[in-house]
């Protein structure tokens, strides 16, 4: 470090300053893990034992598909479904959990 190169505390900051600055830095990234805490318990989908596990038939058409999903209108909505939680059944339904149905809106 040359003679000319100070420092960030050497010119108004002390040791005190600078734990109290990191103290208040700490208490807030404290506050931010808390509030992000109650943001996930408010938004994880609860979903009952009967909904994770149950399946509902929904009559759609397809409209398009990629590697990972179909996009299907039964009619009213027009939602992109994940091909990992759903079947597609030979009659033109799709069978999927009833917790993806209501996050989707077709219940």
């Amino acid at each position: 470090m040359s003679e000319q190169e100070t420092l960030p505390w050497d010119d108004e900051d002390t040791i005190e300053s600078l734990r109290a600055k990191l103290t208040a830095s700490q208490a807030e990234v404290k506050r931010l893990h808390g509030m992000l805490d109650r943001w996930r318990e408010e938004n994880t989908m609860t979903k009952s034992k009967n909904d994770s596990q149950e399946m509902i038939d929904i009559a759609a058409e397809l409209r398009h598909e990629s590697d990972l999903a179909w996009q299907i209108d039964d009619g009213t909505k027009l939602e992109w479904i994940p091909k990992s939680r759903t079947v597609k059944n030979e009659d033109g339904t799709f069978s999927i959990p009833m917790w993806l149905a209501k996050k989707k809106g077709f219940v």
